[in-house]
């Protein structure tokens, strides 16, 4: 019922927004296993925080202190379990130790992981972070799922769910009803967030349920750090899982 209002431009920002979304590739529990892509391929297609790969030992001039740094592998979803996530690094001879003990937990964690060095972002900070998922169900089929993100999605366990893609004002609907993002809809005094730039990021997400080629079972951008109102929202970390070729 979507239809009319997706086509056709929104179907071609779709299919790129697919072929771009395939960065951190999570093999499903079957023999097939999609080809391997960059983490870093992210900040190509959303509002990303700017990010660079170094090899092991790399430390280059010029970047903006503090940052961020993980391990760069497809084959490693949860990267924080596995010691592969180090935070407000204050500068390069900080860097360096933290690359090299990155390495060290990862390969500890998962022995048989692609290792592609590190990727390194400037911190960011914000109002709040956003989990913006999408889910191919089994039952409903192509959903848009809408919560609290970082370290309070277990936490709140409450989320806004719709049939995907969504409109704008749909996805407005999704942010007014989680209770878990009452603070930057300005509760009590809160500062408010850019509501609209996370309402346009859901529906971004959304229309992956528009793309074609291999099939998008389950997608997540987590944390999307949402900035004060209008300055925008900022998409941090995502994770992809595509179905078996041909199905």
């Amino acid at each position: 019922m979507h239809e009319s209002r997706y086509e056709p431009e929104h179907r071609a920002r779709a299919q790129v927004l697919a072929e771009k979304m395939q960065v951190l590739v999570r093999a499903l529990p079957y023999d097939w296993s999609p080809p391997p892509v960059e983490e870093h391929d992210i900040v190509t297609w959303l509002a990303c925080t700017p990010c660079h790969v170094l090899a092991e030992g790399d430390t280059p001039p010029g970047l903006a202190y503090p940052v961020a740094a993980k391990v760069l592998s497809a084959d490693i979803a949860h990267k924080t379990e596995a010691g592969g996530v180090v935070l407000n690094i204050p500068d390069a001879a900080a860097l360096k130790a933290a690359s090299a003990e990155i390495l060290k937990n990862a390969k500890k964690a998962n022995p048989d992981a692609d290792l592609n060095g590190i990727l390194v972002q400037r911190m960011q900070t914000g109002l709040a972070e956003i989990l913006v998922g999408y889910r191919l169900d089994t039952v409903a089929g192509p959903v848009v799922v809408l919560g609290a993100g970082g370290v309070l999605t277990e936490i709140y366990n409450a989320a806004a769910v719709r049939v995907a893609p969504v409109d704008i004002d749909t996805a407005r609907e999704m942010i007014a009803e989680v209770r878990g993002l009452a603070p930057i809809r300005g509760y009590r005094g809160h500062e408010e967030g850019d509501l609209e730039a996370l309402a346009a990021a859901v529906v971004a997400v959304s229309a992956l349920a528009l793309a074609s080629g291999p099939g998008v079972v389950e997608a997540e951008i987590n944390p999307l750090i949402v900035k004060a109102k209008g300055d925008g929202v900022s998409a941090v970390d995502g994770l992809i899982v595509l179905a078996e070729e041909g199905k």
